[in-house]
């Protein structure tokens, strides 16, 4: 499981100790409060402590709900009264 310290309807840096190689698969689930988006994922990006993705596949609805769901993480954010976190679950896909 890793943290999403950035998120957009392209892609996501996520907080994990797992390693990863550059450019590998890997299939996602990105939990936000009462909703879960499927995803596969391109690691397009390795740091320290995580990687950025960048998504390859999300249907048109989800990819919609996802947008309106960061959108509201956002707005949330910036008043001060923060929504939970959205956190993935992955799964490397070799």
């Amino acid at each position: 499981m890793a943290k999403i310290a950035n998120i957009s309807v392209d892609g996501a840096f996520l907080l994990t100790k797992n390693r990863f190689l550059y450019g590998s698969n890997i299939t996602m689930t990105i939990k936000f409060p009462h909703l879960q988006i499927p995803a596969k994922a391109k690691v397009v990006r390795i740091e320290s402590d995580g990687i950025g993705v960048c998504f390859l596949k999300i249907d048109e609805l989800s990819r919609k709900l996802m947008l309106n769901m960061v959108s509201k993480f956002l707005a949330q954010r910036v008043v001060g009264t923060p929504l939970s976190d959205p956190i993935a679950l992955y799964t490397p896909h070799f």
